[in-house]
């Protein structure tokens, strides 16, 4: 190839990144139009010493289903090298916010919802300073899975890589054959608070990620339970987790012709806050992603050439019920 277009990379890298948690952050749905509850809403801790609790991750979507999400990501996104000698570095600082009444319109046999609408009430991008309205409030979101892929459009066109991917952790789409939180981050056993277990990695290392293969060897996390708290006067769980990733090779196909490399170090934490009563939808989440990547290039002359690229994303979601 003649030159590598790097924000091409750009929006190859989180999908990239973003993938590997997929699981993680789709299922996070946020909280409300109205401001955040007041923290008295929230109170302390109230498990019962030595009680234990069994944990149900995933929760089962309804058609129909109606919830209210308030949700941000905020991205860092760097890149240096290049084909062309002395080129420049690149950074990208953004946050998107988003409110959006969200509501299920298929759900699978096995209970996954399948295709969802986002109705508008603010989505903006701020970026340089700058605030950017990226739809009108009442603008509708079509969500839909083709086959393991999220497909997010606006009047017809697919949004763009960073709005598809904070948009999809108000509604979680999940193929049947697709491993759920409770598979790759749960437990079968009881558990008390403050007790930690590990992460399914051979099963994260395999399924977990779209654009990249693990060795199970390679990736590394753990879970706790970390509190038991009254959220709006409902009994909440508080899990947290810790994962690292480290040389994932990068599948065919996922990265722009012309570039071979590895994801050097892939870095997620985060905690959701659920209903101890499993018919109940979560009530918040929160992911921190840091990713690193070395790759390689050819220009058009046959020359190599190499981009370091490092990218960091929270994203945070509320959810409550739409009224």
């Amino acid at each position: 190839m003649s030159d590598i277009d790097r924000s091409a990379l750009r929006l190859a890298w989180p999908g990239v990144a973003g993938a590997f948690l997929a699981v993680a952050v789709a299922a996070a749905v946020t909280a409300a139009a109205a401001p955040a509850p007041p923290p008295a809403s929230v109170s302390a801790a109230t498990a019962a010493p030595g009680q234990d609790y069994a944990l149900r991750l995933t929760r089962t979507p309804a058609v129909g289903e109606k919830r209210l999400v308030a949700g941000s990501m905020q991205i860092d996104d760097r890149a240096s090298g290049g084909p062309r000698a002395g080129a420049p570095d690149q950074r990208q600082v953004a946050t998107i916010r988003y409110v959006v009444a969200t509501e299920i319109l298929a759900v699978s046999a096995q209970g996954n919802a399948q295709r969802a609408a986002l109705t508008v009430r603010r989505l903006t991008k701020e970026s340089g300073g700058v605030t950017v309205e990226l739809a009108k409030p009442g603008a509708v979101v079509e969500g839909r899975l083709a086959g393991h892929e999220r497909v997010f459009e606006l009047q017809g066109a697919r949004l763009a890589p960073d709005l598809l991917q904070a948009l999809a952790a108000a509604v979680a789409l999940r193929a049947d054959d697709e491993p759920n939180d409770d598979d790759l981050f749960g437990t079968p056993r009881p558990v008390r608070v403050g007790e930690s277990w590990p992460v399914n990695t051979a099963l994260l290392a395999r399924t977990g990620a779209l654009s990249a293969a693990f060795d199970p060897k390679d990736v590394s996390g753990t879970v706790t339970l970390a509190a038991v708290k009254a959220v709006g006067g409902v009994s909440c769980l508080e899990v947290r987790w810790k994962l690292d990733a480290r040389h994932g090779a990068f599948k065919p196909g996922s990265l722009p012709a012309g570039l071979s490399g590895v994801m050097t170090s892939t870095s997620v934490s985060g905690s959701t806050v659920l209903p101890v009563d499993a018919k109940l939808p979560p009530v918040s989440r929160e992911t921190a992603i840091a990713g690193v990547g070395d790759l390689i290039g050819t220009s058009g002359d046959g020359s190599t050439f190499n981009v370091h690229h490092e990218l960091r994303q929270v994203i945070h979601v509320d959810l409550s019920p739409l009224r």
